[in-house]
């Protein structure tokens, strides 16, 4: 599918998907109307802040599969880790401009809204305790939040925990990234209870885990994604996709590291 007919398509369910929201999101665009964090001109796609024209511009991914494994055909990354879409995830991650994971939790949502039935909620790759407080949020579950709202999903943050603080991923090879990652994540006690309780036919609380969408920001090796998607299967989460904002293209050359996304969640 070309882009353009992509940017269509998005911007036609942004502008029919703003009725559903929920009225205090409506009435706060209602109060201060959209305005494009791109350009800062008028936003014409319905209670989202951005415009036609540079939704246009965005640097959309190729439509194919992403990761590997058994986990490829549930892997979605809308777009490439180009800017405007690279620099307004840094902005977010290093800058706290929170502006951007309004945007592309939104982006997000649409991209994926066609595959999302049956998913039961949002689980956001989570920062060890000691990086969200240095950081202040997670930008994973910042943009989870705001693509939740628009597909009207729950966000679980209590469901998987980050047990070690893991070395930068940036400059890490494949099979140094997966080493990394070792153990870093695990299913917590209340995910564990929910699903013994559906094992036993009972009523869940939490609600269903039945089938989950795992999010981040940027998707470069999957090694994170992989660690983090094995954590919830092994508790008996039965079906997990993946969902990313963006993906990092391959770089060849000395320029590699440098291209690379800053992975220092």
């Amino acid at each position: 599918m070309q882009d353009a007919s992509r940017s269509t398509i998005t911007a036609a369910w942004l502008r029919d998907r703003s009725g559903a929201l929920p009225w205090w999101t409506r009435a706060g665009y209602a109060l201060l109307p959209p305005r494009c964090v791109l350009c800062g001109g008028e936003g014409d796609l319905g209670a989202v802040d951005l415009c036609g024209f540079c939704l246009a511009s965005l640097p959309f991914a190729d439509p194919a599969p992403q990761g590997t494994g058994a986990a490829r055909r549930a892997t979605y990354a809308p777009f490439v880790y180009d800017d405007p879409v690279g620099s307004g995830l840094r902005a977010l991650k290093f800058h706290g401009d929170l502006r951007p994971a309004r945007v592309f939790g939104a982006l997000l949502a649409a991209a994926v809204a066609t595959d999302a039935a049956g998913i039961t909620a949002l689980v956001p790759v989570p920062l060890h305790r000691a990086r969200h407080a240095e950081r202040g949020f997670n930008q994973a579950e910042m943009i989870a939040r705001h693509a939740g709202r628009w597909l009207g999903l729950p966000v679980r943050t209590d469901w998987l925990q980050r047990t070690r603080a893991t070395p930068p991923q940036t400059g890490l090879r494949g099979a140094e990234r997966r080493r990394n990652l070792v153990e870093a994540f695990r299913a917590t006690p209340t995910l564990r209870a929910a699903m013994a309780a559906e094992r036993r036919g009972g009523s869940a609380d939490p609600p269903s885990a039945g089938r989950v969408a795992l999010i981040d920001d940027v998707l470069t090796t999957g090694s994170t994604a992989a660690a983090a998607r094995a954590a919830l299967v092994e508790a008996g989460v039965p079906a997990v996709q993946v969902w990313t904002v963006a993906r990092a293209l391959p770089r060849r050359g000395a320029d590699a590291a440098a291209d690379q996304p800053a992975r220092s969640a």
